[in-house]
């Protein structure tokens, strides 16, 4: 299949002064998901092919991108955040708020699906049977219904649906740890915690 056997990111504000590599890895299968944090703006991204293959070549069929808009808040999970969690200490919630990736919940875990007409997607499973796929979308709720004789490849994702660099928004140490305590009172109070501090 064609995919990048290696490749590099770079990324700028105006399209001619880059950054050093703020992304770097191997594909090893159709979908490949590149997770990039900048504590920067950036207009412009640029994938480097690095690795080769014999009798393969590297093409794009669909590119997605997710971010932040600098216009906008950064959105909130409120329901992940309003949940109590069994055996959830302070590192868990310091560690889960610097690399949004590193533990993702099953209920909020995406799956990666490439269909045989090439469509890439990553959505929440919503139901599968024999039959049939049910996906929907993070962002706008889209429900998608695949037949399961057009999926080519589906994978659970190993990336957050939440855009990398959300701390950046910050402005200050002082930010980073109300958000800190704020995660701690609502993973011990739950729904009733948040009601109270909202």
């Amino acid at each position: 299949m064609d995919y990048p056997r290696g490749y590099t990111v770079a990324v700028s504000i105006d399209g001619k002064l880059w950054t050093e590599d703020v992304g770097k890895g191997i594909g090893d299968e159709p979908i490949t998901e590149i997770e990039v944090d900048t504590s920067e703006p950036i207009q412009f991204i640029r994938i480097t092919q690095t690795g080769h293959s014999p009798n393969k070549f590297w093409s794009i069929h669909e590119l997605g991108i997710k971010g932040m808009s600098l216009r906008e808040p950064p959105p909130v999970p409120l329901a992940d955040l309003a949940s109590r969690r069994e055996g959830v200490n302070d590192a868990y919630i310091v560690d889960s708020v610097l690399d949004l990736s590193k533990v993702i919940r099953k209920e909020f875990a995406q799956l990666k699906v490439l269909t045989a007409d090439g469509l890439a997607i990553n959505a929440f499973v919503v139901s599968e049977t024999n039959d049939e796929l049910i996906l929907k979308e993070p962002a706008g709720g889209k429900i998608i219904k695949l037949p399961q004789d057009e999926v080519e490849f589906m994978k659970p994702s190993k990336v957050s649906a939440m855009p990398p660099g959300l701390i950046n928004q910050l402005s200050d140490k002082g930010e980073f740890l109300d958000l800190i305590r704020f995660l701690m009172e609502i993973n011990g109070g739950g729904s009733k915690r948040m009601a109270e501090l909202r």
